[in-house]
């Protein structure tokens, strides 16, 4: 075990979640002292409770042609794939009418490109560090599942995969009976489905993260769990940051905070406009072996994986803020979705609400600041956190040791608002 440091510590990394834990690790591994602040344990926010997938055919951003005419629909339903709630509206204006002009489509296809770019060097960013922490185990599924419940969203699946197809996504056109082969308990209740052929899943998202938090620990990396009160410049050469448990200086700061970004004082300014997709899951304890891999209900938007604590029910996109309480609607519906797909599931044990960050053109904030060169951002990955992590480490370190990037990272300034 290496041994951390004494002194200040080149970087301060915000934010303890997959994204913070990975940027941590790429620049420890570029030479730099580095110490990790969150208020919780590693792991404990959004990276816990998602659906567990390495989503490398999520190229395709939220935004989408044609969209402002569903918005009506959004706000009349609370069960939709995409919903937002009436209490949130009015401090959501700005952002959604900035949702809305990313739709028109040649902001969509930007966005799709520059999300390809990152997706591409994925996998190669992200297996190497999953190693050095021995959490190969943890990896299951043999590709992803995704379910079309009638012929209208295949034909819907059909011009979105020709895109995914396009940007190098493996995707294998399946009949009904082709999926009830592959997953046999699944009830005949759907149309036809597609194969994300390199997609996986993680058994335990938290636990994931809880390891390479010990392999950032015990390389010479300090974990602060402590609340970040403030964040601004001590000297022309320090960045000072304080916590409820005292002050940390730190040569940068690196902000990957995911949703709470914004809400940390003096780190980000207001014209950064983040705001989160509220994601649910519900858990059922005995039905971790009814399937073998992470299966998808397209109408809704949820993905059924088997993990460690049984079959875990997660996804949908609830546009509404940090503050409001869950809706119970929406997860009662992943119950009820769960159990029309598979009937043999019983009751759910376990429910939960997090808070995915994101920019309205559904591209991270990848960066240093325009206003301080002190502060370096990684947030806003909206559902794709657990894949971007590792490349988005990969670009931080070699923007703070003056390297060149692996991608081009135009797309993700801060600036660009």
């Amino acid at each position: 075990m290496a041994e951390a440091r004494t002194g200040v510590p080149d970087a301060a990394v915000i934010g303890a979640g997959m994204v913070g834990v990975c940027c941590a690790l790429r620049l420890q591994q570029a030479g730099l002292d580095v110490v990790l602040i969150d208020r919780d344990a590693p792991g404990r926010g959004a990276s816990s409770g998602n659906a567990g997938n390495f989503a490398t055919w999520g190229v395709l951003p939220l935004n989408a042609p044609g969209l402002i005419w569903q918005v009506p629909g959004m706000l009349a339903s609370a069960t939709g794939p995409l919903a937002i709630k009436w209490r949130g509206v009015p401090a959501l204006t700005p952002w959604l009418i900035r949702f809305l002009q990313s739709c028109a489509p040649d902001r969509v296809a930007a966005s799709t490109a520059a999300l390809a770019a990152l997706l591409a060097r994925s996998t190669d960013a992200t297996m190497p560090l999953i190693e050095a922490a021995g959490a190969r185990d943890l990896i299951f599924g043999d590709g992803v599942l995704n379910l079309y419940p009638a012929a209208r969203h295949a034909r819907a699946a059909d011009a979105q995969n020709a895109v995914k197809r396009a940007h190098g996504i493996n995707v294998r056109d399946l009949s009904r009976d082709d999926a009830l082969a592959l997953e046999p308990n699944l009830a005949p209740v759907f149309h036809s489905a597609s194969l994300y052929e390199d997609g996986f899943s993680f058994r335990d998202p938290r636990a994931l993260v809880e390891r390479l938090a010990v392999l950032f620990v015990s390389s010479g990396g300090r974990v602060e769990q402590a609340a970040v009160t403030d964040v601004s410049r001590a000297t022309p050469e320090r960045m000072r940051v304080t916590t409820d448990g005292g002050v940390i200086e730190a040569g940068r700061v690196v902000v990957a905070a995911g949703a709470w970004s914004r809400r940390v004082p003096g780190a980000v300014p207001d014209r950064i406009p983040l705001d989160t997709e509220r994601g649910y899951h519900v858990e059922f304890p005995g039905g971790g072996n009814l399937l073998t891999r992470s299966v998808g209900w397209a109408e809704t938007g949820f993905y059924m994986t088997p993990m460690a604590g049984g079959l875990r029910v997660a996804g949908t996109v609830e546009l509404g803020g940090l503050d409001a309480p869950p809706t119970r609607r929406r997860i009662d519906m992943l119950a009820r979705g769960a159990r029309h797909v598979l009937p043999m599931l019983g009751e759910p044990k376990g429910e939960w609400l997090g808070f995915r960050p994101s920019l309205p053109d559904a591209l991270p904030v990848i960066g240093p600041s325009p206003s301080e060169p002190g502060i370096v951002y990684a947030f806003g990955h909206q559902h794709l956190g657990m894949t971007l992590a590792g490349i988005t480490g990969e670009i931080v370190a070699a923007l703070m040791t003056g390297r060149t990037p692996p991608v081009d990272v135009a797309p993700f300034r801060p600036d660009r608002f």
